[in-house]
This record gives C-alpha cells, structure tokens and sequence, in this order.
C-alpha cells in the first residue's frame, strides 16, 4: 500500500503541551477565522481534524509564523527557542519567528491540541541542494518535519514542513512515491522518493529514507518537468519518532557548534505572503504564495519564477532596522553588541 508508514503502523493522539486557551490564540495569530463554534469545537475537543483542515492550517502557519535565526546571533546566549512555552511567547505573543525547530514544533503541539495525530521526525538536509550535479552533502539531524494521519479510522499518512525556508513544501504531501505537488506557485514542484543515504553502510530496505525533491521551473516551460537532472535534493528524512529533549539536543548544535552552516554564518529571516491581491478571492488551498528573504546583507522578494533585489544593507544597524521594517521583528539595536565579532556580523 502507499501512503502509509512502515508496516502499516498508526499514529496515536498525544496531548499538547499547549492549553485550550494557548490553542485558541495561535489560530488568531495565523489569522484562522475563529468563529463562536470553531472556539466551542477547540474547548469541547470537536475540532474537525481533517485533511482539508491540515492544508489550511499548514499554509496559513507557513505565512503567519517567519522563518528567522535573530535570536541565536543576537543574544548574548547565541541559542535559540525551541521548548514549548518558550517558542509559544516568542512565535504567537511576541510576533517573532524561529527556524523549523521552533516553527514546526510550535505546529506540532497544536496540532496535537486540535486533535491531529502526529509523528515528529527529522531529517538530514542536503549542503549541496543547490548545486546540480553535485554529490549530496548531508547535515547531522538538524531538521524537523511531521507525520500525520489526518483522516479518520485511517493510518494513511502525510508529510507537513512548514520549516524549510523559501523552498518549503507549502501543503501535505502523501507519503508515497508519485506525482509532483504544487509549491507557492505553479512554477514550483516538489516530490517524495524513497532512496538511501550515500554513506550509509547498511543495504537500502533496511536504511531506506525518504527524499524530499523540487523543482523550478520557468513559467510555461512544460518540457523541464520530465529533465530528471534538474530535481534538486533538500533532505532526507526517516520514520523515526523524536521527543522534545531530541530537538532541543538538534538545535543546541546548530546554534552553538554548527560552524560554517548557513545558519552561524548568516543572518536569516523568510516572510511568506499571498503573491497577488485577487488571489485572495480564492480558497486558501489555490493561492499562489511569494516570500520576502534576507540572507546576510541583501534582501530579496521571490514571486515564482521571478527574483529581485529589494536593499543591499551595509551596517549592523542599516540591517537592523530593515529586519524590523521588512520581517516586523524587533531585533534591538541595543543587541548589536552579540554578533560583534561573529561570522555572521556585516563588516567581519
């Protein structure tokens, strides 16, 4: 059978670690229409946990959350939050991101609280995505994704990322081998495959993991889709179930040990949004998305095919500034001292 984990397993509900009340305030936040009898369903565990449900919340979290790495390089602690209460002040009350251990298990635990069942694994993300033709170069376990079984009486099973960056998945993915799903607009595919880590010393049925593969195509351009050489590799993931104590282990490294990773090297903030106005006449699920991106100096907008400069920043405090006016975070400009001398910092 397809679409389901090894051997048929099932997912069972867990609770959150988030309140009804929590709950309630995160929907808000991810602008989720919360009406009296969607609060009545979360208070009286009636949410309707469904598939149609998951896309939307999954894209919705996908815009109304951003992605960004500020706190692990300015703060004198150089960390970044990834336990519950702690994602939960800084994502919903204090209206700044994380990277995906903090996005996805923000996500993770509310699911849980609407009633979703959910597998929290993680994967192993590919250095050289970007780069065709390239042998893949994998991290340690340094990224997160979720399994979930969002139909009733059902083990058939989806993959939710709503922490990969500009080329995140941005609706459930069958967890089987076949045909490409939409990304943020037309002119971006993805694909799951079943492969093995090249390293690996064991045979593939036993170390199988599951490649996550996009493509972007330029519009109109139908005949790249079947060029195999031009799916890129991102990550590779397993159906191994990690606790919290396995993220927060995860993220310590990434945020203290990972020299020379995108993220100690740079300073990262991605904001996703609906890509045109009249696309917001249409369901949440047909909307096309586009995002706005720093990565060290130079702010970018992405709207499918297309790519543009915004502002090419020169100081700590020019780069400040644009983080809260861009990306609505308040990094502080008293804060500047942390990355002094940091590889990440403008002028090193």
């Amino acid at each position: 059978m397809t679409g389901i984990l090894s051997d048929g397993r099932w997912i069972k509900k867990m609770p959150s670690p988030y309140s009804k009340s929590q709950v309630l305030k995160w929907l808000a936040c991810i602008d989720y229409d919360v009406t009296p009898s969607v609060e009545a369903s979360v208070v009286n565990d009636t949410f309707p946990a469904n598939l149609d449900n998951l896309t939307i919340i999954q894209r919705l979290h996908l815009l109304g959350i951003k992605f960004e790495n500020t706190q692990m390089h300015y703060s004198p602690e150089h960390t970044m939050d990834v336990e519950a209460q702690p994602v939960f002040q800084r994502l919903v009350m204090d209206r700044k991101g994380s990277y995906c251990f903090g996005k996805t298990g923000l996500l993770s635990g509310m699911l849980r609280g609407l009633g979703y069942r959910v597998l929290p694994v993680q994967g192993r993300v590919n250095q050289n995505y970007m780069k065709l033709g390239v042998p893949p170069d994998f991290t340690p376990t340094t990224h997160m994704v979720l399994l979930v079984q969002p139909i009733s009486n059902s083990n058939t099973t989806y993959m939710v990322d709503v922490g990969f960056g500009g080329s995140c998945p941005v609706r459930p993915m069958l967890l089987t081998e076949g045909d490409p799903v939409m990304g943020t607009t037309p002119t971006e595919k993805h694909r799951l495959r079943k492969g093995s880590l090249p390293d690996s010393c064991l045979d593939d049925p036993v170390q199988s993991v599951w490649k996550l593969e996009c493509l972007h195509t330029k519009e109109g351009n139908g005949t790249a889709m079947a060029d195999e050489s031009q799916w890129k590799w991102l990550y590779a993931f397993d159906e191994v179930e990690r606790f919290a104590q396995d993220v927060v282990c995860s993220s310590h490294w990434v945020a203290t040990y990972g020299r020379g990773t995108i993220f100690a090297d740079n300073v990262l903030c991605i904001k996703h949004y609906w890509l045109d106005e009249e696309q917001l006449t249409k369901p949440n699920e047909q909307r096309w998305i586009g995002s706005l991106s720093l990565m060290g100096k130079i702010i970018r907008r992405h709207s499918g095919p297309r790519g543009e400069v915004v502002k090419e920043l020169k100081s700590e405090e020019e780069r400040v500034e644009a983080i809260k006016e861009y990306f609505g975070v308040d990094v502080g400009s008293v804060n500047i001292q942390y990355i002094q001398g940091r590889t990440a910092a403008l002028g090193h």
